[in-house]
């Protein structure tokens, strides 16, 4: 069980950390079943790297945590590297755009690149990515529905 739950708090962020370079968020209005149900079957064929960003006030996404037996293990991500490129597109606001055809491509049983800033300097990665676990994307599609559906009525009969 422990090492479930790890995974989980791990894994919070899409492949990479693509939901913290996401960028702005707008309020779902489908049906909380019809979305949960539709978000399952498209996060089902999502890259999944395995690791924990965060990103802070100036727009930095730094690597927190790395999954153990990850793709982000496996290509060489350490806790402490910041993300400054997905794809060969540097991570700025001025690039959301550039971005988001960038973490369209990041499908499970493809590869991504990344460039990292590790102690000053730039670094290379490549990792090859697979389908998130089904405890991350139970994470993932439970936060949705509690940030966007929470108060939504549930029909019982």
């Amino acid at each position: 069980m422990t090492r479930r739950i790890g995974w989980t708090t791990l894994a919070m962020f899409l492949g990479l950390t693509l939901i913290a370079v996401a960028g702005e968020k707008t309020h779902c209005t489908k049906q909380a079943g019809d979305c949960a149900k539709g978000m399952a079957e498209k996060l089902a064929h999502a890259g999944w790297l395995g690791m924990a960003t965060d990103r802070s006030d100036k727009g930095a996404v730094t690597v927190t945590a790395v999954a153990a037996g990850s793709p982000a293990q496996s290509a060489g991500f350490q806790a402490g590297d910041v993300l400054v490129a997905i794809g060969g597109v540097e991570i700025s606001d001025a690039n959301k755009e550039a971005l988001k055809a960038a973490k369209k491509s990041l499908v499970a049983g493809g590869e991504g690149s990344y460039t990292v800033l590790r102690q000053g300097a730039k670094k290379n990665l490549t990792a090859k990515l697979v389908a998130p676990p089904r405890t991350v994307l139970a994470q993932w599609i439970g936060e949705h529905m509690l940030a966007d559906h929470a108060g939504t009525q549930v029909a019982t009969k």
